[in-house]
């Protein structure tokens, strides 16, 4: 018995030390998480949600989007002195450059530091971020738009939208009417941008009332533009590489309603004069030789036919 109590003791006085060690030791702090920081962010309280977003950083230095995040609850918290150098710190996350330097550049305009934010605005425009309506309409921007560079810096980014590989099928939305070379009307064509601009709806109507209805894409994994076009009489699919600006032809197989296959190909080209040019090719020996199916001239509805500087067939 004398040494069973003895035992107990011990671990009394074992138990004991533990506690006032652990009393003696301060509590570490819990980090927040990234989803309890978006809610206080979300929650209209930029201040506290960018504390939190520190703190993951500080205890993961590498964590790209708490960085990112924390300049961004400063810069809606208007600690622009202070978001500054956090726009910079996530800009050195490849992931998050675009974005970040976009933040960074409205930040810069917010101090009215004219330079450097003319300056990061043309880095991140140049990889990508942003639309000509963001831009122009970014109140943060405001204090740039008497300086002579704000024109320059937004025909830069229309020009640059209008020449990337997923905007290059834009120059064709619209509402048409469409006429042979030589002035007799064809029929009406319907293109526009629908589901958040991923997609161009296309809406076709010959002269005789007939329809024919397709959906185009940009295929970000192989690069190409998509079409899938069906009418009553046949099914359509096919593909273009964006590699000249203003200028797209598609290649596909064609297949009627009787099964039979053959191979297409249409150029769709800008032309002056807000007008666009269609041509349609087919045929029926595996590409060995090739017969135009229909040239069509496309004018903004309602204006007059003009038929002048076409490209000649097949160029």
């Amino acid at each position: 018995m004398k040494r069973a109590s003895m035992f107990v003791s011990a671990c009394l006085l074992s138990i004991a030390a533990c506690t006032s060690a652990a009393q003696d030791t301060p509590a570490q702090p819990i980090t927040p998480t990234m989803q309890e920081a978006n809610a206080a962010l979300q929650g209209g309280d930029p201040t506290k949600a960018a504390e939190m977003f520190k703190a993951i950083c500080d205890a993961n230095p590498k964590a790209a989007q708490a960085w990112f995040m924390q300049g961004y609850a400063l810069h809606m918290a208007g600690n622009i002195d202070e978001a500054i150098p956090v726009h910079q710190k996530a800009a050195t996350f490849p992931q998050l450059r675009p974005q970040a330097l976009y933040n960074l550049g409205c930040a810069y305009a917010l101090n009215g530091e004219a330079d450097d934010a003319f300056g990061t605005l043309r880095l991140a425009l140049d990889a990508g971020q942003a639309t000509v309506e963001q831009v122009t309409g970014d109140t943060d921007l405001t204090s740039l738009h008497e300086d002579p560079r704000w024109e320059p810096l937004v025909e830069r980014l229309r020009v640059a939208r209008e020449n990337a590989p997923a905007s290059a099928m834009h120059f064709w939305v619209g509402q048409w009417d469409c006429y042979s070379p030589n002035g007799v009307l064809s029929g009406t064509n319907h293109l526009e941008l629908v589901n958040n601009d991923m997609f161009i709806h296309e809406q076709w109507t010959n002269a005789q009332g007939q329809e024919g209805q397709s959906f185009n894409y940009y295929d970000i994994e192989h690069g190409v533009w998509r079409q899938i076009w069906v009418d009553p009489g046949r099914q359509l699919e096919m593909t273009a590489e964006p590699t000249t600006p203003g200028r797209l032809l598609f290649e596909g197989e064609n297949y009627d309603q009787a099964g039979n296959r053959s191979l297409r190909r249409m150029l769709v080209q800008k032309l002056d004069g807000g007008r666009v040019l269609q041509e349609g090719r087919a045929s029926n020996d595996e590409g060995k030789t090739w017969t135009i199916a229909y040239r069509l001239v496309y004018m903004p509805k309602g204006e007059p036919f003009n038929g002048e500087g076409l490209p000649e067939p097949g160029a």
